[in-house]
């Protein structure tokens, strides 16, 4: 898709919706890859697999001392870190 490339470079005024959105996020790259490979779908993207790896990421970065790191890092509250610690221990028998 050269030719997208290149038309970009010089009327990327003329995207609308969300191509415009993604190109203005994301950048030109990015957009030529999705024109590449996804044209015609619609993408849905939920939060819903962002938190679970949030959860993950918490789960094994976690050293018993640093929820504000893991908070600001994850870009959640300091609560929602401990509540992820707390759903961890619910299910321990240990």
């Amino acid at each position: 898709m050269k030719w997208l490339e290149e038309i970009l470079d010089q009327h990327n005024e003329l995207l609308s919706g969300d191509l415009k959105m993604v190109y203005d996020f994301c950048g030109k790259d990015v957009l030529i890859r999705l024109c590449e490979h996804l044209m015609g779908l619609n993408i849905y993207i939920s939060a819903k697999s962002i938190i679970m790896l949030k959860k993950v990421y918490v789960k094994m970065h976690y050293n018993g001392h640093n929820v504000k790191e893991l908070a600001n890092k994850v870009g959640c509250s300091e609560r929602f870190i401990y509540d992820i610690l707390k759903e961890g221990k619910c299910g321990d028998k240990g």
